[in-house]
């Protein structure tokens, strides 16, 4: 590999990302960010891609920026496609939400609160047990690094007409014996729900119906 880690960021999280970038340097950790190593009048999709195939692990600078930026999604799903490790760091006290669909079920790491300084020890131990044991790598162990005291965040609205991924095995059993309408292609309508596998992920969804 030509990079220990891909550092995933929103570009409004600058002054972040290079805190971060420097103190794995200094530590030995090759990293690659589009900061240092794209240039004016580069192709960037041509250079991020092989960047992302080319690096051990995914570290994602976590915040409201990077959760709503197309950028970092894109480069969610590469490394998602090729099976990279993806370590969420968050730099604000905030869940998942449009990030969610990639991110459900990953462990984050804090960043805050400030200095971010103060986190990045425990950061730089997070990535060093990944690079050492590989694709073998069991989550970083809990009780050794305990996360933050959970704390409550109220759930987003579910939108109307908005797609939501769903396991079959979390549905009724209607559901699960009309879902060969879906595999059909067409769209499975029940009472509040519309139901439908999506053609480009293969993945089944739901949507809340519209109010007429």
């Amino acid at each position: 590999m030509l990079y220990d880690v891909f550092i995933s960021h929103s570009s409004k999280d600058h002054d972040a990302v290079d805190e971060v970038a420097s103190f794995l340097k200094k530590n030995g950790i090759k990293c690659f960010t589009d900061d240092t190593n794209l240039h004016a009048g580069g192709n960037f999709p041509k250079i991020l891609a092989p960047a992302i195939r080319e690096s051990s692990l995914v570290l994602l600078i976590f915040s409201s920026n990077s959760d709503i930026s197309g950028d970092v999604f894109k480069e969610l799903k590469i490394a998602e496609k090729r099976k990279k490790t993806i370590i969420p760091f968050r730099i604000e006290d905030l869940e998942y939400n449009e990030l969610e669909y990639i991110l459900e079920g990953i462990t984050w790491q804090d960043g805050f609160p400030p200095p971010i300084q103060k986190h990045l020890p425990k950061l730089l131990d997070v990535i060093k047990h990944y690079l050492l044991a590989g694709d073998a790598a069991p989550p970083f162990d809990p009780v050794t690094t305990p996360k933050s005291p959970p704390r409550p965040h109220p759930k987003p609205p579910i939108k109307p007409g908005v797609w939501y991924p769903i396991s079959l095995d979390k549905v009724d059993d209607w559901v699960r014996s009309n879902i060969h309408i879906c595999d059909s292609g067409k769209l499975l309508i029940g009472k509040s729900w519309v139901y439908r596998k999506n053609p480009y992920t293969g993945k089944y969804e739901r949507a809340l119906k519209r109010r007429s």
